[in-house]
């Protein structure tokens, strides 16, 4: 039996009905990317910083651009899964159960401790509540019913414009940006660490999209190296590390030609580099990272302390933990990990463990197959990063990339993994895998 859509195909133009003009056909496909659950999901990553951008420009004195931009994000993902609304939606696997307990329970803890026993949770429960439950769980809970709508296509158009708006934003901010790039180049709503690691998520994809086709390979060649300009002037310790380590973990566990190919972009991109920054890139990268004596570097300093006091509070409530931020410096200890045991204790970071051995699993999966789509191999690479910067930086309640790259390259990898060892007529009411978009075919591919 023809389903519907291939009868569609065969039916003659109704008289009188033209098609539609190029610009007519170029609008309505970049509405629908745009409203799409690819664009929320790159969105919900690297949204923020990419609009704070110009937050600091048009709102500098005003807590309402992140205000604005938070509600604009969480608005873009309930768009998406309302016009999609009408697709079946995906079974949630067991898999997730640990990370919805740990927010459950992380969740319980904040709310104790700012409600009932008067901890002050910087910066406030205005921007912790609405960071922590509208632009981290939200998005993860929506999307991951919508696996049917993601998009190789919508993906990169929504990061290619991302990527075009983050560097529109910056330039609107050059004055600012030059000034402070002698020191760590900043802006007032976006800290070097947050300014790095946003340049360096645009960077990771660009990579996994080089080589898939003519274009993409382009536009990677010229977005990479002016992403890895604002990694290097941001001077952020974190970012180069768990970056450089990031590519390095993509690279060994591909396969084949694809791993020869990503190294000679990596290797030409790196060449161009060098040629043209190799004294800054001297300077600045090897003073910085060198810059990790307590003694010397406040920061280094300040995280030192918060890292052995939030273990001290860990050891005084092992079980279950008692605050969620450091009490002798009032602040997160700079490692998620460290953090989990100090606020919610060792029976609560046990789900959290078990989280990240499954997204651990599936990111090793889904890099070293070559079937999965570039949005869930960037969503693996990003988690990599991510998983890694938490020894070193970030909070649990704002690391937003982590939570939604973790959960759904979980997502993404036990739904390919559902579809191939179960027979479609076993399992009907979930789409084929290449009807969800987890293997899209060739020809959708531009550029061939």
């Amino acid at each position: 039996m023809v389903n519907d859509v291939s009868q569609s195909m065969y039916q003659p133009r109704r008289a009188g009905r033209r098609p539609p003009s190029v610009t007519t056909a170029f609008v309505n496909r970049w509405i629908n990317a745009l409203l799409s659950p690819s664009t929320a999901l790159v969105a919900s990553m690297l949204g923020y910083y990419t609009f704070a951008t110009y937050a600091n420009v048009f709102l500098p004195d005003s807590n309402l651009g992140g205000i604005l931009i938070r509600a604009g994000l969480a608005g873009l993902v309930c768009v998406s899964v309302i016009l999609t609304s009408n697709s079946v939606l995906q079974r949630r696997s067991m898999h997730l159960l640990p990370v919805m307990i740990f927010f459950s329970l992380y969740g319980m803890r904040l709310l104790e401790n700012i409600f009932i026993s008067g901890v002050w949770v910087s910066p406030g429960p205005q921007t912790v509540f609405p960071v922590y439950f509208i632009s981290t769980i939200l998005p993860l809970v929506l999307l991951s019913t919508r696996l049917s709508h993601f998009n190789d296509n919508h993906f990169h158009m929504a990061m290619l414009l991302l990527a075009g708006l983050f560097l529109a934003g910056l330039g609107l901010n050059l004055d600012v940006l030059l000034e402070t790039s002698e020191r760590r180049m900043t802006l007032e709503k976006i800290n070097p660490i947050s300014l790095a690691h946003t340049a360096f998520g645009f960077v990771l994809y660009f990579i996994v999209a080089f080589g898939k086709s003519r274009r993409w390979s382009i536009e990677a060649m010229l977005i990479i190296p002016l992403m890895l300009a604002v990694v290097l002037y941001a001077r952020s310790r974190g970012a180069y590390v768990t970056g450089a380590i990031a590519i390095l973990i993509y690279v060994m566990l591909l396969r084949g030609g694809r791993r020869i190919l990503v190294t000679i972009g990596l290797t030409g991109i790196t060449s161009l580099l060098l040629i043209f920054y190799s004294e800054e890139i001297y300077d600045i990268v090897i003073t910085r990272l060198q810059q990790t004596n307590i003694d010397d570097d406040v920061a280094t300093y300040l995280r030192y302390k918060a890292f052995w006091g939030s273990w001290e509070q860990f050891k005084d409530n092992i079980l279950i933990g008692r605050y969620a931020v450091e009490q002798s410096v009032n602040f997160y200890p700079h490692n998620i990990y460290m953090e989990s045991l100090m606020a919610v204790g060792l029976l609560g970071t046990i789900p959290f463990i078990l989280h990240l051995i499954f997204a651990t699993k599936a990111a090793v999966s889904i890099v070293r197959s070559r079937q999965y789509p570039v949005f869930a191999v960037f969503c693996a690479i990003i988690f990599f990063k991510d998983s890694l910067s938490g020894l070193f930086s970030g909070n649990l309640w704002g690391s937003t990339t982590f939570w939604v790259s973790s959960t759904m390259v979980i997502v993404f990898w036990y739904q390919a993994r559902h579809h191939t060892m179960r027979p479609l007529s076993q399992s009907h009411h979930i789409p084929s895998a290449q009807t969800a978009g987890l293997f899209a075919p060739a020809r959708d591919t531009p550029g061939r």
